[in-house]
């Protein structure tokens, strides 16, 4: 058997507001159900780490293309119903080093 080995990915949610944790875990969510497939179980998108608008998700090391459509789809919007936009910082084969190289 085979282990599943992860990755992290680093987020950067663009926003002069602080968004709370739970709504971009739902995003998330939302987001991995509407790539086909529903990949929500495979990709097993985690969010290990959030402040002051950057995350570190979690997620299944063989999945990087579909956690990649997941980034793409999150829809987020700020409190005057503008959207705000999410970025990739990029991605590390652990925890500590993406927090060390993309969140200072």
């Amino acid at each position: 058997m085979h282990e599943i080995r992860s990755r992290y990915i680093v987020l950067r949610i663009d926003s002069k507001e602080q968004v709370p944790r739970n709504i971009l875990i739902n995003a998330l969510v939302k987001a991995s159900n509407s790539v086909s497939g529903n990949c929500y179980k495979e990709v097993a998108p985690w969010l290990t780490y959030f402040e002051a608008n950057v995350g570190v998700v979690k997620y299944n090391h063989k999945q990087k293309e579909a956690m990649m459509m997941i980034v793409e789809r999150i829809k987020l919007t700020n409190s005057g119903h503008q959207p705000m936009k999410v970025t990739s910082l990029g991605i590390s084969g652990t925890i500590n080093k993406a927090r060390k190289k993309y969140i200072r």
